[in-house]
């Protein structure tokens, strides 16, 4: 089973529903301190499943999947794995924030509400 294979719908199909919160979380910006434990393990099985994926593995434009990523010739010699891609502004990892931040609500017993989003 592939973990991150897209349908022909750009579904990411059964594995989306093992990373529902998460995926509602990205949508919304908001996540409830009930659930801010329960989506920080969603966002560790998304981490786990990119880190599985080499950069030269990656898929730019999945209509036509000769187009390369305009980075592909300039990533860091750390950037093993499609999950230490992503980083904050100042280069931390984003996936390992995000994952502290919801375990950090979740004990705290505070909601997450992100600024930025357009529907906050």
């Amino acid at each position: 089973m592939e973990l991150c294979s897209l349908d022909s719908r750009g579904s990411l199909g059964f594995y989306e529903k093992n990373i529902n919160l998460a995926m509602n979380f990205l949508n919304t910006g908001k996540c409830s301190a009930k659930n801010a434990f329960e989506t920080a393990n969603h966002f560790n099985l998304i981490r786990d499943a990119f880190s599985q994926i080499t950069p030269s593995n990656t898929v730019y434009d999945k209509n036509n999947r000769s187009i390369e990523a305009p980075w592909s010739s300039n990533l860091s010699g750390i950037d093993t794995a499609c999950g230490n891609l992503y980083t904050t502004s100042d280069g931390k990892d984003l996936l390992f924030e995000v994952v502290s931040i919801l375990t950090y609500a979740y004990y705290m017993e505070v909601d997450v509400i992100c600024q930025g989003w357009t529907d906050n």
